[in-house]
C-alpha cells in the first residue's frame, strides 16, 4: 500500500500484498494440502512465486499483459497466479482438464504474452511457455519464434 493511499485515507491492497503480509507475520503456517498429502505453507509458495515473476519479467512479461495460466488445481496454478499479478499482469485461465483444443482457441482468443503450465501439460502452439511444477521449479520453453529464451 501506498504513503499517498494511507495518506488519502485509501486502503488498497493487491492479493499479493496480502500474501506477502501474511508470509512475514506467519509465513510458516500451512497454506495448501498437495494431492500427494504435503503441506506447503505461505513462504514456500511466496518464494515459487517470486522466482516465476522473475522469469516471466525476464520474458519481458509487464503490467498490463496477459499470461495464460494453464495448470492443474494444484501449488502450480498459485504459484503462476501470485506471480503474474505480482508483475501487474492478469491470468486468463485454463484447468488441467481442458482439452487442448480449447485451450489452443482460447489463447488465439486472448493473445496472452507467454503461457505458464503445470509440468506435463503441452502449451499451445505458437507461444512462448514456461512450465513450472509444484515445487515452483521453472524450465523456460524456447520462445515459439525459434530463437533462445535469453537472446
Amino acid at each position: 500500500m501506498s504513503a499517498e493511499a494511507v495518506a488519502a485515507g485509501r486502503v488498497v491492497v493487491s492479493v499479493p500484498e496480502m500474501f506477502a503480509h501474511r508470509v512475514r507475520f506467519d509465513g510458516d503456517a500451512p497454506f495448501v494440502l498437495t494431492p500427494d498429502g504435503r503441506t506447503r505453507t505461505y513462504s514456500d509458495l511466496h518464494g515459487a512465486a517470486s522466482r516465476l515473476a522473475d522469469a516471466l519479467a525476464h520474458q519481458g512479461v509487464v503490467e498490463g499483459d496477459v499470461v495464460g495460466v494453464y495448470s492443474w488445481n494444484s501449488p502450480s496454478w498459485i504459484v503462476a497466479t501470485l506471480a503474474t499479478w505480482s508483475l501487474g499482469a492478469s491470468i486468463a485461465a485454463c484447468g488441467g482438464l481442458t482439452p487442448p483444443s480449447e485451450v489452443q482457441r482460447r489463447c488465439d482468443l486472448v493473445a496472452p504474452r507467454l503461457v505458464v503450465t503445470a509440468a506435463g501439460l503441452t502449451p499451445p502452439v505458437g507461444l512462448d511457455s514456461i512450465a513450472v511444477d509444484d515445487e515452483g521449479a521453472c524450465d523456460v520453453a524456447l520462445p515459439a519464434s525459434g530463437r533462445s529464451a535469453h537472446s
